[in-house]
């Protein structure tokens, strides 16, 4: 906690460099908990009812209840306080007296009494569900479900669904379906302050639940149901023995989806005029703020195939399964409070963070053979391009997407507005043996050739904030020690998995 041996210093100006060590707090301190519970009280019910078709009414209802809380626990008072007693709320800092020493321990301060607390809510939800064959080869189904939340009031989604079996073996199908999803606790209670790199260097940044004054100064005060319309079609193919193929094409629109907002900093508000959440910051010796807010509504368009074969094949059983997921999303219009700019508010990053994050290609092609008490599966996944703005020139300095500006330039760093992962192909084996009817061991691998992302750039911003020399140290060519991109890596950046498993049933 900088701002301890700062107030020393600035108590006792005469102080040695081995005072102020001795005086500069501890380094190891508890920072608070978090702790989310749940109580669940359930009941469902099922069976048919015979209303005069030539088929029965298959029906199942059930009700719940559910309680839950959120609570964040107070740290130590040295994880969070400004100097020993928190009298003051800025310091000048040791290293820089013309700069503030930051507040709480580094990194991570801890959880404040302010922001220690609990919040909890009671949910209620019934339920209806039926289905028939109106005719031997029509499926006709329908659902309803309703839901009552204490701190946001209540909702009711529900679900109509049809399958019509065209010949043996070949059937059309599809649904429509209103759907809901109530704002979390965390994402309603949660606060914290971090430190961020940014173009002024590290700063404090707020992360503001729904009653801090920062929330309140923006306008924000509660968060509203996110709702979605979805729609599938796609048909069902099993008249070859042996061969099974499901195709789906689906469709789903969420609205008010709820979404983290850009760091908004001190000089921001104040050039928009939001003098209160200006105020809401600099009390507190914060530099930005950011809070969740229902930001954008978003369309999800893909197919889903999958396609199984069972056959012989030598003295065993082979089967043979591709899956095949295509999906894309796009944001079609984003919201924020009044006043400030919706493509300031959830940016060009953030936007590319919903869309292109998560492979819009996945494959999975698995061979699974079985002979007496061996066997073995041979697993190709495909995982398609991603890209992401975080951590770029254009996420920490806000610079013009691929063109370099603030320290850019001076640096050398890199000044791309995306990193980007390329498509690759994943290998997993297994081979298994039944020792007898208890005992089973396995020795396989996830990742069997040990495939990597591409490493980053040498002169990638994360590798040059990793760097020793830091914000404002002299252009430098090591550019720390951050070799894989951090996020849109769906595979992971820690290469081949490799396994010996036994398993024993009694």
């Amino acid at each position: 906690n900088a701002s301890i041996s700062a107030e020393y210093l600035f108590n006792n100006p005469g102080a040695t460099n081995a005072d102020i060590a001795a005086n500069s707090g501890p380094n190891d301190v508890f920072s608070g908990s978090l702790k989310v519970d749940q109580v669940i009280f359930n009941v469902d019910l099922n069976g048919q009812v015979d209303i005069g078709l030539s088929n029965p009414l298959y029906v199942a209802a059930g009700f719940e209840q559910r309680e839950e809380t959120y609570r964040i626990s107070q740290g130590d008072p040295a994880s969070y306080q400004c100097g020993t007693t928190d009298a003051l709320l800025a310091f000048p800092s040791v290293v820089d007296p013309a700069q503030t020493a930051n507040c709480g321990i580094q990194a991570f301060p801890g959880y404040s009494p302010s922001a220690a607390g609990k919040i909890d809510r009671d949910n209620i939800a019934l339920y209806l569900d039926v289905e028939t064959n109106v005719l031997d080869n029509l499926l006709l189904s329908g659902a309803v479900r309703w839901e009552n939340y204490s701190d946001v009031g209540d909702k009711v989604s529900g679900k109509v669904g049809a399958r019509y079996e065209v010949m043996d073996g070949v059937a059309l199908r599809g649904t429509f379906s209103k759907g809901f999803r109530a704002a979390s606790l965390q994402q309603q209670g949660f606060t914290s302050v971090v430190t961020q790199g940014g173009a002024s260097g590290l700063t404090q940044t707020l992360i503001a639940n729904l009653n801090d004054p920062f929330s309140q100064a923006l306008g924000i005060s509660k968060l509203d149901f996110e709702t979605s319309t979805n729609y599938s079609v796609g048909f069902v193919w099993d008249n070859v023995p042996g061969l099974t193929v499901t195709v789906d094409a689906f469709q789903i629109e969420i609205d008010d989806r709820i979404a983290f907002s850009q760091a908004l900093g001190v000089g921001e508000l104040t050039t928009l005029g939001l003098t209160s959440a200006v105020t809401a910051l600099t009390s507190r010796s914060i530099g930005q703020g950011a809070v969740f807010f229902n930001a954008l509504d978003t369309r999800t368009r893909g197919i889903d195939i999958v396609a199984s074969y069972e056959s012989e094949f030598g003295p065993g059983n082979l089967t043979t399964t591709l899956a095949v997921a295509l999906n894309e999303t796009k944001v079609q219009k984003r919201m924020a409070p009044a006043g400030i700019d919706p493509n300031v508010f959830f940016n060009r990053v953030s936007e590319t963070f919903v869309e292109d994050v998560q492979p819009s290609e996945r494959i999975t092609l698995t061979f699974d053979y079985a002979w007496q008490n061996l066997a073995s599966l041979v697993r190709v996944n495909y995982f398609g391009s991603t890209s992401n703005g975080f951590f770029t020139a254009e996420d920490l300095f806000g610079c013009p997407t691929d063109v370099a500006c603030g320290p850019v330039t001076p640096f050398g760093i890199d000044p791309a507005g995306n990193t980007k992962v390329d498509a690759a192909f994943i290998v997993d084996l297994e081979f298994s043996l039944d020792i007898n009817e208890h005992l089973n061991i396995a020795v396989g691998a996830n990742n069997v050739f040990d495939k990597k992302p591409d490493a980053l750039p040498n002169n990638a911003v994360i590798r040059w904030i990793t760097d020793g020399a830091g914000f404002g140290g002299p252009p430098n060519t090591s550019f720390g020690n951050v070799k894989y991109p951090l996020r849109g890596v769906p595979y992971g950046i820690n290469g081949g998995f490799y396994y010996f498993r036994t398993t024993l049933n009694f």
